[in-house]
């Protein structure tokens, strides 16, 4: 992709000025619901939890429900903690400021966060495609070509946070932007065979297991991958010590499980609301199978991926596949809400190390679903009874990325090629 700028300096400009146009429409399109005193509906979970834990009070018991009805302001008002106690220490800190005040600085970190894990994994692409060397190579061809990443960069963020899926996480408050920075380093460290940077972001990852399950088997991409495993547990369990010290461990850990248990008894985790597989046999059948299942199903089909991605990761194409191949793994199969869809960012940053074709599949599935809500009307893709109208394109566009990257890694695996 950066190949195409090479010799055109002036287009390379171009480019590069249109897509930080477009990002500042983006942001200016996002703003008012970063600055919005909305009710933070998904993130009152964690502020809650935050507000319990500060005060030496257990949130997978009783006393959470009953502290939502008197703290929170009304509406939405949560029952039991869905997060783990790896939240503790954002919670707490959350918690020391009023619910409005830490609801407004939620909305800008998550738009931050975002920013972040695409620079990150800018910097891995740019060490990839040798764009960002210094002195002489940094001239003539070079520049250009960084001025273009830089330009895809700024088109990606601008695409991310002019969408749909953006726009619901902010005005809700939900954690996939924040964990998005997760998935940005994840996939830096695996591009840039950094350890310390993909643990990094699988750290972040974890906060939020039913995207984090298909990023865990990146570690197979790398060296070493039973010692990334055990770093990685070692430090989910440093930053859930807190809680797991205070109530102890068993207490804790089966709070949790017994209130995770209790994620399909919402009415927006049922299956017309949940993209992947699960909404596509809601569609067929009338009936969805379990969330945890789809969950491990996801975990298993991406392992099953790095594993036979490991023949080509010799090379930051190869490994750059293997990513696009779980990140569409996690579109698919997850059970998620459309919202999450804001998981696309990676896989367009990834593009100057894949194929044109792969270029084009990712850009139709980030158009297609860049005003998801809008255009499903249009489509006749809402179903009655669908709670989030953008569900099934979302769908849909997972379904696509999933077989286009399956039949990517099968055939650059048979062929011993190159992913670009």
């Amino acid at each position: 992709m950066l190949a195409l700028f090479r010799d055109r300096r002036g287009l390379a400009t171009a480019f590069l000025a249109g897509a930080l146009l477009l990002l500042a429409g983006s942001l200016a399109y996002i703003a008012p619901k970063v600055l919005s005193d909305g009710i933070a509906i998904d993130f009152r979970f964690i502020w809650l939890a935050g507000s319990l834990w500060s005060e030496g009070i257990d949130p997978y018991t009783a006393a959470y429900g009953a502290a939502a009805g008197e703290r929170l302001r009304p509406g939405n008002v949560p029952e039991f903690l869905l997060y783990p106690p790896g939240w503790w220490g954002i919670a707490v800190g959350f918690a020391a400021f009023d619910e409005v005040t830490a609801s407004l600085l939620w909305r800008m970190t998550s738009v931050l966060a975002a920013a972040l894990g695409a620079g990150a994994l800018l910097w891995a692409v740019a060490r990839a495609t040798g764009t960002s060397a210094t002195g002489p190579r940094a001239t003539g061809a070079r520049a250009t070509e960084a001025r273009a990443l830089l330009g895809l960069g700024a088109a990606a963020l601008a695409l991310t946070f002019g969408s749909v899926a953006a726009a619901n996480n902010i005005t809700i408050a939900q954690t996939s932007m924040l964990v998005l920075l997760g998935g940005g380093l994840a996939t830096a460290g695996v591009v840039a065979a950094s350890r310390p940077v993909l643990i990094a972001g699988l750290l972040i990852l974890s906060l939020k297991p039913s995207i984090g399950l298909a990023f865990v088997p990146l570690v197979l991409l790398l060296p070493t991958p039973l010692l990334s495993t055990a770093t990685l547990g070692i430090l989910v369990l440093a930053i859930s010590a807190p809680p797991l010290l205070q109530f102890g461990p068993i207490t804790t850990v089966t709070g949790f499980i017994e209130s995770a248990a209790r994620y399909g008894a919402l009415e927006i985790n049922a299956g017309p609301a949940l993209t992947g597989l699960r909404h596509l046999a809601w569609l067929t059948t009338g009936t969805s199978p379990s969330a945890m299942l789809m969950l491990a199903l996801c975990g298993i089909l991406s392992a099953a991926g790095m594993v036979a991605a490991r023949r080509i990761a010799s090379t930051a194409e190869g490994r750059a596949l293997g990513v696009a191949f779980a990140v569409s793994c996690l579109l698919c199969v997850a059970p998620l809400h459309s919202y999450d869809f804001v998981f696309l960012l990676p896989l367009m940053l990834l593009i100057p190390l894949l194929g044109i074709m792969d270029g084009a599949v990712i850009l139709g599935a980030v158009l297609f679903t860049l005003r998801s809500s809008n255009i499903a009307p249009l489509l006749g893709l809402v179903p009655s009874d669908a709670m989030l109208p953008g569900t099934t394109v979302a769908t849909i566009a997972g379904l696509g990325l999933f077989l286009w990257f399956g039949l990517r890694l099968a055939l650059a695996i048979r062929t011993g090629q190159k992913a670009a």
